[in-house]
């Protein structure tokens, strides 16, 4: 199930919201379903009426996001017990469990926060952008080792957080504009440092 919501008031307010709620047979009969939820905001200031006639500032827009969104790449039947056929016993053809369940393993969800400014100079000629991140992972889905005289490897559960954040910086140029000729230049600059918050 899927909704969303856009909102546009004279280009210069933006707000827009979603919720999806997706079910998947991958997982437990316990959690099948998980919902997302998203939101984004963003305020286009030079269309005020104080810059609007600006000869310098073009283009200046404060923004901002927050959403939590799910993975569901794991295999089709890793919630599953399973027994599998194979000589077993003094050699002897049978069926024997190989892999133990987890009605409980369910939506891997991943939240992030977005916070950035668009600034353009000069009709666009010079263009800057910078947005400042941050997104967490939670409930990862991982196998968890197992002693192997208990007759399993492992048993895949939902463990563990992990962390990113960082800066991201691009700056477009427009050098040199003629008939014939354009010379443009981009630079891109990026500090991220990833954790592992717990495993």
């Amino acid at each position: 199930y899927f909704s969303r919501f856009n909102f546009n008031w004279q280009q210069k307010y933006f707000i827009s919201a979603s919720v999806r709620a997706d079910g998947s047979s991958r997982f437990g009969a316990n959690n099948r379903w998980g919902v997302f939820p998203a939101v984004s905001g963003a305020w286009r200031i030079s269309q005020e009426n104080f810059l609007r006639d600006n000869n310098v500032i073009s283009e200046l827009k404060l923004k901002a996001s927050w959403g939590i969104r799910g993975n569901q790449n794991i295999g089709n039947f890793a919630s599953r017990a399973l027994i599998s056929p194979g000589a077993n016993y003094l050699q002897r053809a049978g069926l024997a469990p190989s892999q133990l369940g987890n009605p409980n393993l369910t939506w891997e969800e991943r939240e992030d926060i977005d916070v950035g400014i668009e600034l353009g100079l000069f009709k666009d000629r010079i263009v800057l952008q910078v947005d400042a991140y941050q997104g967490t992972t939670n409930e990862l889905l991982l196998s968890r080792p197992l002693v192997g005289a208990s007759g399993y490897t492992g048993i895949s559960e939902n463990i563990g957080s992990v962390e990113n954040k960082g800066i991201d910086i691009g700056l477009n140029t427009t050098n040199v504009t003629t008939k014939n000729f354009l010379w443009s230049t981009n630079f891109n600059l990026s500090f991220f440092q990833n954790t592992v918050v717990k495993l």
